[in-house]
């Protein structure tokens, strides 16, 4: 119950967190979300309260019978959180925003990447859970081949869903974007799966540097970017992140590379180019 529990009571911090109170809206919002009933909504909220305020203290609004007014969770003035969550499972601020507001209020631009089809996600499902090697038809950029792989891991990298998995016929470890794949069948008596635990760049970490360019030569002005990217007062941000997923996160990589889409708006009828 523990870990259901994390679920269920980072839910009503997200809402304490992002928006300041768990009242009558976040508790429709809850009861819609778990399938749980006003009764138990008010339960949760009770143990919620106790366990939260063990750790950091008187945090809520309270009236003169020492009781959460209204009958609602409302950070008080000069309430403050702990800088981690009380609860582990606590929702990103963009699954709670999905949830919370409605689509006039919360927008989400569509990712340009397509999603791969139905039928060969739930195949790259199954060979990660019954671990089991998968013949895929794969398309990359120097062009198109059949491999046997072993998947162990999805990413989710800028609008696009990787595949970490160890490649049969390189006899090496590496990343595949599902939506490149257009076949997929499961090989069971294709050889051996092999999993995550020789994968090098996958089980090690490696730091990354973020920092500002020199705003002088750029035009920019540094307190907005340093807010947007969560840097320091020398204007630098390091990361731990799996070495996998370095090349990834860094624009130094490829010296010279451009994307190979361009994005533009459409000419109105008549107008020049």
């Amino acid at each position: 119950m523990a870990g259901r529990k994390d679920v269920l009571y980072g839910w009503i911090e997200a809402c304490l967190r992002y928006g300041g109170e768990f009242g009558p809206a976040d508790k429709i919002t809850y009861q819609a979300v778990f399938g749980v009933s006003e009764g138990t909504v008010s339960r949760h909220q009770a143990e919620f309260e106790h366990l939260f305020e063990a750790v950091c203290g008187t945090v809520f609004e309270r009236d003169t019978n020492d009781r959460v007014k209204g009958g609602r969770l409302t950070v008080a003035e000069g309430g403050r959180f702990p800088e981690e969550p009380v609860f582990a499972k606590m929702p990103s601020l963009h699954r709670w925003l999905q949830e919370t507001l409605d689509r006039s209020r919360y927008v989400e631009l569509p990712s340009l990447r397509r999603d791969p089809p139905h039928w060969i996600m739930r195949l790259v499902i199954k060979s990660i859970r019954r671990k089991t090697p998968l013949r895929i038809t794969y398309h990359s950029r120097s062009g198109s081949k059949e491999r046997v792989v072993s998947a162990h891991a999805l990413v989710r990298i800028v609008g696009r869903t990787h595949m970490r998995a160890f490649d049969h016929g390189k006899n090496q470890y590496g990343d595949f974007v599902l939506s490149r794949i257009t076949n997929a069948i499961l090989v069971p008596n294709a050889g051996q799966y092999i999993g995550p635990e020789h994968d090098d760049a996958w089980n090690s970490v490696q730091q990354i540097d973020v920092q500002e360019k020199d705003s002088a030569e750029e035009g920019i002005e540094r307190t907005g970017v340093r807010l947007d990217f969560g840097l320091d007062d020398q204007g630098r941000r390091a990361e731990r992140v799996k070495k996998a997923l370095v090349q990834y996160m860094i624009d130094d990589m490829m010296e010279g590379y451009n994307p190979p889409v361009r994005i533009s708006t459409p000419r109105l009828p008549g107008t020049k180019p």
